[in-house]
């Protein structure tokens, strides 16, 4: 965790499942093994998200029964960057609470323990000029460079870019509302701090685009 976040201060960082430990405090107490206190270690600022749904409905906190008795061995720790962007955290209950009633009996859930979901919403407020939003259709002349902005409510950094798509040689489809010969557009390494800025090139006149190759830059 640490790497990550020293190689990418902007890195969107979840780290989950079955850990089979109880979270803080009870895995320190009565001389307990502690073993996620690596986790907790403040120059992470990592945060259980346990801790979250603890303070909003701690009814729900567990993920697991044994004997009748809820406990919490499944978590979820999330950095400050997608924290930020945080918009609910809740424990499914479709296994812990469909235990087995009688002797011989099963479990009537898929698994003994309970998944952990987590909502995040990431801010889009919609394109910046030179380009209009829907319901505006945005004309332009086949050969021009369109200037692409955009904003995510925050510093994201290219962390929004998906795996292999941080290289201009590679094409990403973006929901412009552009009329023109080619709806595939070109977002080469021009990512601002804050605004996303990106040169897409419509295709030039009498210049066929290969599929899977970008338009040449203008």
């Amino acid at each position: 965790m640490a790497f990550l976040q020293a190689a990418n201060p902007y890195a969107r960082i979840v780290l989950g499942g079955d850990l089979n430990v109880y979270p803080r405090p009870d895995d320190i107490a009565y001389n307990a093994s502690d073993q996620l206190g690596s986790l907790y270690d403040p120059a992470l600022g990592l945060k259980n998200l346990w801790e979250v749904l603890l303070d909003q409905a701690p009814e729900s906190a567990y993920s697991y029964v044994y004997l009748g008795m809820a406990q919490t061995l499944d978590q979820m720790f999330i950095n400050p960057t997608m924290q930020a962007d945080l918009k609910q955290f809740r424990i499914s209950h479709i296994n812990s609470d469909f235990p087995a009633d009688y002797p011989d009996d099963v479990a009537r859930g898929t698994s003994d323990h309970d998944p952990n979901v987590a909502t995040f919403v990431i801010n889009f407020s919609g394109f910046f000029q030179p380009v209009d939003n829907l319901p505006t259709l945005n004309l332009v002349k086949a050969g021009s460079a369109i200037p692409v902005k955009f904003s995510l409510g925050g510093n994201k950094a290219l962390s929004i870019f998906a795996a292999g798509y941080h290289n201009p040689s590679k094409l990403l489809v973006v929901m412009v509302p552009y009329r023109m010969t080619s709806n595939k557009l070109s977002l080469p390494d021009r990512a601002a701090s804050r605004t996303i800025r990106s040169l897409t090139n419509t295709p030039t006149p009498g210049r066929p685009i290969r599929r899977g190759q970008a338009p040449a830059a203008s």
